[in-house]
C-alpha cells in the first residue's frame, strides 16, 4: 500500500515524512522506495546533530527529497519539518506519545499547509493490537486530563 500511495501523494504535489518503529524497517522502507523512482532524505539515531540539521534545511528548502524517512524516536532540538504535508506512521510505537510527537514533527510553526497523518496498520497482527493499546492509552489520558482540569475549574 505505501508503494502506492507515496506516488500519488507525489503526483499531487505532496512531500511526505515516512515514520517507522525501528532502522531495520527503514532500510526495507527505503529501499523499496527507490524502487518506485521515489528519491528520500533520511534520518534516525545514527546521524550526528549537524548532518541531521543539513538534511533537514535540504528538505525543508526542497532542495532534495519527495520523502523523508525517519525512525519514531528520532528527535532533539530543530525537527521542524514544515516542507511535508503528509505524514505516514508505517509501524506503530507501543507509546502513542512517540507516534503524536513524530506526527508533530510537520505541525510547526511556518506550516502554512493541511496536514493529513495516514497510519498504516496490519490487520489480525501484533501490530493491531500494539495499535489498540495505543488508542486505549490514549482515551484514559485524555479522561485523566479532563478530571483534573474539571476539578482545578470547580475550585
Amino acid at each position: 500500500f505505501l508503494l502506492q500511495l507515496l506516488p500519488e501523494l507525489r503526483r499531487q504535489g505532496h512531500r511526505t515524512l515516512v515514520f517507522t518503529s525501528t532502522r531495520i524497517m527503514l532500510d526495507l522502507v527505503e529501499a523499496a522506495i527507490c524502487k518506485v523512482g521515489l528519491s528520500s532524505v533520511r534520518i534516525d539515531g545514527t546521524v550526528v546533530s549537524k548532518e541531521r540539521q543539513r538534511r533537514v534545511r535540504q528538505f525543508n528548502d526542497g532542495g532534495v527529497g519527495d520523502v523523508m524517512l525517519l525512525t519514531i524516536g528520532v528527535g532533539g532540538v530543530g525537527l521542524t519539518l514544515t516542507a511535508a504535508s503528509r505524514v505516514v506512521l508505517f509501524s506503530p510505537d507501543w507509546n502513542p506519545t512517540r507516534d503524536r510527537q513524530a506526527i508533530d514533527r510537520c505541525f510547526r510553526i511556518g506550516q502554512c499547509k493541511n496536514v493529513i497523518a495516514y497510519r498504516l496498520v496490519t490487520c489480525n497482527t501484533v501490530e493491531e493490537s500494539v495499535y489498540r493499546r495505543a488508542v486505549w492509552k490514549t482515551g484514559i489520558s485524555s479522561a485523566v486530563m479532563r478530571s483534573n482540569f474539571a476539578k482545578s475549574n470547580n475550585s
